[in-house]
């Protein structure tokens, strides 16, 4: 879920100035040169943990804005739900942000189920609880796996089948259903295979939009239930390699955004999460330097490296990479820096239909606001011609 960053070429420019040999008056020896990039390293620490604070600040004021005007507004708050009784299901939690999520909620009461794909992920998902049960004296709940793809119509429902018994039996009601699970892949528009735009829809968008529907049943037997999409902030600020990927979240937002008005009647509320840049498996496919032509996502092979096409095309691919090496020594956050808000989120009386996880979100999200669509769309352009 990692896109490119606009502020990162700018803010990591400061960065390699402070780091680069003579800038201080030093000499070029290797002693310096590691001095140096101590210093880079240190700045970089500092910016970091700047980042997050500020990120989380600004949380706290959406949080508390939206709080009051819903008060003032005569919006009922969504009733409290004990967490011994409550489980949560989370989808794609073999690595990254739903791994993540899945302990925190594990180890704060929840019984988790966590979809995954194979038998393997599953015993190790299953398996992490005894890990989590030896940090500390507190009550934990369950993991349970559940082997299932998103992309698959009957797994899903079986899995719907599974949960609804495994709830039945253990007296639980499902208090959120968290759709996380997710694909990525830099490939340029114009090289992009149609299997890897269907690929793409259909476990960024499709597969959510089914779960949603299979599960509203056991949602809507308790008052209060939440539903939270993870998105991107590519889903309202796109960039190069980042066409397909941005089409899937945007159109998960505007569905989350839907579904947040349509099911206020029936007690569920709907909350998208718009991510910047974080630290995971799945963003860290930025640094694979491949060519396209060895991409399984494009229609290109080995014999079209001459075409005119496929050397502009490269030459943007190899541009947009090293925008995103440079930008993520800054930028990149932890899954704990980023996902703290969707831990919250199910606690919340008022929970917000939009959150923004990372500080890069927030800095573009504010940029949208005040710069007008074709200018930003202009100035991005030209940084890549």
């Amino acid at each position: 879920m990692h896109q490119w960053n606009p502020l990162g070429p700018a803010l990591w420019t400061i960065v390699t100035f402070s780091g680069r040999p003579g800038c201080w008056g030093t000499s070029t020896n290797l002693t310096n040169i590691f001095k140096m990039r101590m210093l880079k390293n240190l700045i970089v620490r500092i910016f970091r943990y700047l980042f997050v604070y500020c990120s989380i600040a600004i949380d706290l004021w959406d949080i508390y804005v939206h709080s009051i005007l819903s008060i003032f507004l005569f919006v009922r708050p969504l009733p409290y739900i004990k967490t011994e009784r409550s489980a949560i299901l989370i989808t794609g939690v073999s690595s990254g942000i739903g791994r993540y999520l899945a302990h925190q909620f594990a180890y704060r009461g929840y019984t988790v189920f966590g979809t995954v794909r194979n038998a393997k992920d599953a015993q190790k998902f299953e398996s992490d609880i005894s890990d989590l049960k030896t940090k500390g004296g507190k009550a934990y709940g369950h993991l349970h796996a559940v082997v299932m793809d998103v992309t698959d119509k009957e797994q899903c429902r079986a899995a719907v089948n599974s949960i609804e018994a495994r709830l039945k039996r253990d007296d639980l009601h499902l208090h959120a259903l968290i759709n996380n699970a997710g694909f990525f892949a830099d490939v340029p528009i114009a090289l992009s295979t149609d299997e890897f735009k269907e690929k793409m829809m259909d476990i960024n968008f499709h597969g959510p939009a089914r779960l949603v529907q299979l599960f509203l049943p056991l949602l809507t037997k308790v008052k209060g239930s939440r539903i939270v999409n993870i998105g991107s902030v590519a889903s309202f600020v796109s960039g190069p390699l980042l066409g397909v990927y941005g089409a899937s979240k945007a159109a998960l937002r505007s569905y989350s955004e839907a579904l947040n008005i349509e099911y206020a009647k029936l007690g569920v509320s709907v909350s998208h999460i718009n991510t910047g840049s974080i630290d995971t498996r799945m963003m860290n496919q930025w640094k694979d330097r491949k060519p396209l032509s060895q991409s399984p996502y494009t229609n290109v092979d080995e014999n079209d490296s001459d075409t005119p096409l496929y050397k502009d095309m490269q030459q943007l691919t190899d541009q947009a990479r090293d925008m995103v090496e440079y930008s993520s020594g800054l930028l990149y956050q932890s899954e704990q820096a980023s996902c703290r808000r969707v831990e919250r989120r199910l606690k919340g009386s008022w929970p917000l239909p939009h959150y923004y996880a990372g500080f890069d979100s927030k800095i573009l999200r504010t940029l949208c606001s005040i710069m007008p669509d074709n200018l930003r769309v202009t100035l991005t352009g030209r940084q890549h011609k």
